[in-house]
């Protein structure tokens, strides 16, 4: 019997060993750049796929700060989409950007409606990268967004509804 726990030991340090560095958590770094400024934040992300779609939904919120980006393909992923307005219901492949941040204490929230949406894989893992520019709906002014979103895991096999509602 005793001879056996430094045994087990051993293969649970080895096993351990082999297992590597745990997965850096997936997060968007994002900047907001508008004609007097820049806001920048940080969230962590979670990617979605769809119901019914080939569609991935990519979210990252904290502190009401976030970014969502509806990823719209046909039947396999593409590897850069061009940013479509939030009301185009037929373009594909496109992605949907919308963003929702605070500055001085007040909401702020920006479609983006020109720019694009790329991607990259590296083994597990993907980035994903946003830059593009639209109206600050509330203010009236044009700003610009660029966001990187790393560590992104493949799609998860459950869904979501990414359904358009009224």
């Amino acid at each position: 019997m005793t001879t056996r726990r430094p045994a087990v030991l051993a293969v649970a340090v080895v096993c351990a060993a082999c297992a590597g560095e745990p997965a850096a958590p997936s997060r968007v770094d994002a900047a907001i750049t508008r004609p007097t400024d820049t806001i920048r934040f940080q969230a962590p992300a979670a990617l979605y796929r769809c119901d019914g779609a080939p569609d991935l939904l990519l979210e990252a919120v904290r502190y009401g700060n976030g970014v969502l980006v509806w990823l719209r393909s046909r039947d396999s992923l593409a590897r850069e989409f061009p940013i479509i307005g939030v009301q185009d219901t037929i373009t594909r492949p496109g992605a949907v950007v919308a963003v929702r941040y605070h500055h001085e204490a007040v909401p702020h929230s920006l479609a983006l409606d020109s720019g694009t949406v790329s991607w990259t894989d590296s083994g597990a893992v993907r980035r994903i990268a946003v830059t593009g520019s639209g109206l600050d709906v509330g203010f009236g002014v044009r700003a610009g967004l660029t966001a990187t979103f790393g560590g992104v895991p493949p799609a998860p096999e459950s869904t979501v509804s990414c359904a358009r509602k009224p």
